[in-house]
């Protein structure tokens, strides 16, 4: 239990069952595993009855610490599942014990971020159940020698693979096709790539989780206005232009299922969008 800032609350599905529904005012009660009951606001956050929320999650969440160019430690706000986050700075994906080591609730980087820098950190909290959670993995295969062919441990459920290399997010089937546990990319990644995959292997529940949809319409150069297939719980997107993770009111506003950008994309720009729901 504790109150949450730049994260949404949600309640896993499979391990708390919908009791009852009332789809038009987006509420719904649930009970946890402990046996306490929950009652879902319409900005989609889980209230228990002593009105205490309960927090699963943190995406894009900012962790403190100064950022003056020779700070090298950032605290996050609560306890996190072991190799749960996924550390951004300034958009792009950093590698955990290359990029920075994390101890608890504190974040090392190797080299202090720059002046002005972003932080973003997503997690899983310390009391989640991260059984059928696969982070940070490495895919067998070899990597260089016009290789493009990469195995997974498992088969990702539906919709639930994250992929980045050298720290950029691919896209599928922009940059790979997926089938069973088999990653194939277009193009071979070139000699000393890392790769990094993110899903949820089976017996999972994918949570209502959005992962990598294109928006719409196509970039022509000229549209700063977008659209999701879906209208996010508040504050859970995660908005990917050319694989670098976008920050909102900087780089972009977000009404309902619309996305601006402040810039305009670019002709032939990748934009995507992972989310809750």
């Amino acid at each position: 239990m504790g109150t949450i800032s730049s994260a949404a609350s949600r309640i896993r599905k499979g391990v708390v069952p919908a009791l009852t529904s009332d789809t038009g005012t987006d509420r719904s009660i649930r009970i946890s595993d402990d046996g306490l009951l929950y009652w879902k606001t319409p900005g989609g956050l889980w209230v228990r009855a002593n009105g205490l929320i309960w927090t699963s999650y943190g995406v894009r969440v900012s962790p403190s610490g100064d950022v003056n160019g020779g700070n090298d430690t950032f605290v996050l706000p609560v306890s996190i599942a072991l190799g749960s986050e996924m550390v951004y700075l300034n958009g792009v994906l950093m590698v955990p014990g290359v990029d920075y080591t994390i101890t608890g609730l504190t974040i090392v980087f190797t080299v202090p971020p720059m002046i002005g820098a972003t932080i973003r950190v997503n997690y899983f909290n310390a009391d989640y159940d991260m059984t059928y959670m696969v982070r940070h993995e490495f895919p067998a295969g070899t990597v260089g020698s016009g290789n493009t062919t990469f195995t997974l441990a498992y088969a990702p459920i539906v919709s639930s693979l994250a992929l980045f290399l050298n720290t950029f997010a691919q896209m599928e089937p922009d940059d790979y096709t997926l089938t069973g546990n088999t990653i194939v990319f277009n193009v071979a990644p070139p000699a000393l790539s890392d790769i990094r995959a993110y899903y949820v292997r089976p017996g999972g529940d994918a949570y209502n989780f959005v992962v990598n949809e294109l928006l719409t319409p196509t970039p022509t150069g000229s549209n700063q206005l977008f659209y999701l297939a879906n209208t996010p719980i508040a504050n859970t997107e995660q908005i990917i232009l050319n694989g670098i993770l976008q920050d909102p009111t900087t780089d972009y506003f977000i009404s309902g299922n619309a996305i601006t950008f402040v810039i305009t994309p670019v002709i032939g720009s990748s934009v995507r969008a992972s989310y809750f729901i």
